[in-house]
């Protein structure tokens, strides 16, 4: 059961910490915030999934929140492992989200320089729904469609044919967690039709990380950035067990609620925001955020 707060103990910190009647800020449950920790916010993780970047009246809404904080302290990641860094930082900008592309990230980066780490050199058969070879570019890493060192898998999509070439080629293989929203960490109780799953148990041994390590969502991804969690606030419209991490590191999470989430679902899960609010306005209002000048 979910710790709330009463109505009145809710009405005072708002007014408390932001000065800003209830009426003006829907904020739907504060947990665990700290009276100082307004003040020290230095930085902003934000996750870039569909529905921020096709619902055009949330992105109104986050532009507006954008502009009242520094682009140096905002970072954009994302779950989806078919885009390189460069697609989603075009995508950003051209949705008029300013941003820095070194505050950028992807799981696919992320990956492949884990596997950098294991060999010096290496070529790769992408399995791939879009195509999207920039972080392997970045990387300076090589395709090879007829003699390739590993095949990396970039999506759950797998077809016949893809499964004919992994079958066909005894070399290792790669995919990152993200593919999967339980991380993978419960495959025998799944009952979805998952042909991940049957690469797990079928050529484990040819799996480079046979349970691959949340290395996108720990204290590792942070030191990447070089910056503090316990100074950071993580902002998403969807919870999962990820999250859990980030918030034990000390990171302050938000959950924005958006189309088939709602208060009630929320409430009924069994994760823990720490903020619950129904839009950016809302936040800014909360945060006491005024406009960068």
């Amino acid at each position: 059961m979910k710790k709330l707060w009463g109505e009145a103990d809710f009405y005072r910190k708002i007014n408390v910490e932001t000065s800003v009647p209830w009426e003006f800020s829907r904020i739907l449950l504060i947990r665990n915030w700290g009276e100082t920790m307004l003040h020290n916010l230095a930085n902003f993780v934000f996750y870039i999934e569909n529905t921020l970047l096709k619902d055009n009246e949330l992105k109104k809404d986050y532009l507006e929140f954008i502009n009242k904080v520094s682009l140096d302290r905002c970072y954009f990641f994302t779950h989806n492992c078919d885009i390189s860094r460069k697609s989603l930082y075009r995508i950003l900008k051209s949705n008029g989200i300013a941003c820095h592309f070194d505050n950028v990230l992807t799981p696919a980066y992320f990956l492949l320089e884990y596997c950098k780490s294991l060999y010096n050199k290496f070529t790769i058969y992408p399995i791939s729904d879009t195509k999207d070879w920039g972080d392997f570019h970045l990387h300076n890493i090589k395709i090879d469609y007829n003699n390739p060192d590993l095949i990396f898998i970039s999506t759950s999509h797998i077809t016949n044919d893809d499964l004919k070439i992994i079958n066909g080629f005894n070399v290792p293989m790669v995919f990152s967690s993200n593919l999967c929203a339980n991380r993978f960490y419960n495959c025998d109780m799944c009952k979805n039709d998952c042909c991940l799953k049957y690469i797990k148990t079928f050529y484990k041994n040819r799996l480079i990380i046979s349970d691959p390590p949340p290395l996108y969502n720990s204290i590792y991804l942070f030191k990447k950035l070089n910056i503090e969690t316990r100074d950071t606030m993580v902002t998403t419209d969807f919870l999962r067990d990820d999250y859990i991490q980030f918030q034990r590191s000390g990171c302050k999470l938000i959950l924005l609620l958006r189309d088939k989430l709602t208060f009630e679902n929320y409430l009924k899960s069994p994760y823990e925001a720490d903020i619950v609010t129904d839009s950016f306005e809302n936040l800014s209002y909360f945060l006491n955020l005024k406009e960068e000048v």
